[in-house]
């Protein structure tokens, strides 16, 4: 990316220094309409100028970057930053601001609304936009983001219980999102679960697809640590609707476990279980 677009730079450059590198990347957009990378770099560029004049296409921009990297948080992360400094932006247009949530059009995705909910230094403020991105339509997407922003709202608000409840109707209703799950995880303790309790966790979200691994790092520290379970007592509860050897032996394993952050614990498991040695690839040679 060109200095004028990197993030350090943001409100730092002439906007005549900053124009040329816009026109190369809006080029590049026309080109590739929804890649969330350009979108991402077109929105910094944007901003970069010590006076913006387009915050709020870069604000359309980094929202619609969103939406085509969701999921994929090796893309989503630096389109998470570039929300919370889009509307910083923004928010020096407004003498009276309550939260950076007010100035958000529509709710984005679940990391976008992470994102915001992590700059606020004050989650109390945000009861203003809460109301005002209350869903009206009939939308399931903007619902089930309302009611991951309600729940994340009133969690940081101490209100556990309440929290607990809406979190767990959106785990129910959008099942193959690790975010919600996520956010109702406590640390557990081993000398809180009963004997008869330490036995394989079975959760719904077992089935999510390998490429997020935040839930399945979840499960064998809970797995591991706090139910103390040995490797083949967790591999018990593995998904089974897998089998690798079946589908085309040790090397097609590999390229799964590539793929598939799944098939990457099922190996480490099996590698346990099976006492052999756990070899890393730290960028060397074979």
């Amino acid at each position: 990316m060109d200095r004028a677009g990197s993030r350090e730079n943001r409100g730092k450059w002439p906007a005549e220094s900053v124009g040329p590198c816009a026109g190369k990347t809006e080029k590049a957009l026309d080109r590739s309409k929804k890649s969330p990378r350009i979108l991402n770099s077109l929105a910094l560029l944007i901003i970069a100028p010590a006076e913006p004049t387009q915050a709020h296409r870069a604000l359309d921009l980094t929202l619609a970057g969103l939406e085509e990297a969701s999921g994929d948080r090796a893309v989503e992360n630096p389109l998470r930053e570039t929300l919370v400094d889009v509307l910083s932006v923004l928010g020096q247009e407004r003498k009276e601001l309550g939260s950076l949530l007010e100035l958000l059009p529509s709710l984005p995705t679940y990391a976008g609304i992470d994102a915001v909910l992590a700059s606020l230094e004050d989650p109390s403020k945000a009861d203003a936009a809460l109301k005002e991105l209350e869903p009206q339509g009939t939308d399931e997407n903007t619902k089930k983001r309302f009611l991951y922003l309600e729940g994340s709202l009133l969690l940081a608000g101490k209100k556990a219980g309440e929290a607990a409840e809406k979190l767990k109707d959106l785990c129910a209703l959008d099942p193959e999102r690790p975010e919600p799950a996520l956010r109702l995880r406590k640390p557990i303790s081993p000398r809180a679960i009963p004997r008869e309790r330490k036995r394989p966790c079975a959760p719904r979200w077992r089935r999510l697809p390998g490429r997020d691994r935040r839930l399945w790092d979840l499960w064998l520290r809970v797995s591991f640590g706090a139910l103390q379970l040995p490797a083949a007592g967790i591999l018990a509860a593995f998904p089974k609707e897998t089998n690798r050897r079946e589908r085309g032996g040790a090397e097609e394993g590999r390229r799964q476990a590539a793929e598939d952050y799944r098939e990457s614990v099922r190996w480490l498991l099996e590698c346990v279980q099976a006492g052999e040695p756990i070899r890393l690839n730290c960028g060397g040679e074979e």
